[in-house]
């Protein structure tokens, strides 16, 4: 993907967002000056959880409005 964006990765760390046990995407981040730290990955993780949350309502509701229509 690095050759299409002309875009270097030198470092990246990934987490899984989860429902109900469920992989529903995932959350990425790149290049952070300095390296990333065992604070980072918790961070991302932390965040993870509220993210995945905010995701599975939206298509909640986008289901919701389809079934109306």
């Amino acid at each position: 993907m690095d050759v299409k964006t002309a875009f270097r990765t030198k470092q990246m760390l990934a987490v899984p967002l989860k429902m109900r046990g469920e992989i529903i995407g995932v959350l990425q981040a790149m290049n952070k000056p300095g390296g990333f730290l065992q604070k980072d990955l918790d961070a991302m993780r932390a965040f993870s959880s509220i993210l995945a949350l905010a995701l599975s309502h939206a298509l909640l509701v986008k289901e919701l409005a389809a079934c109306k229509a």
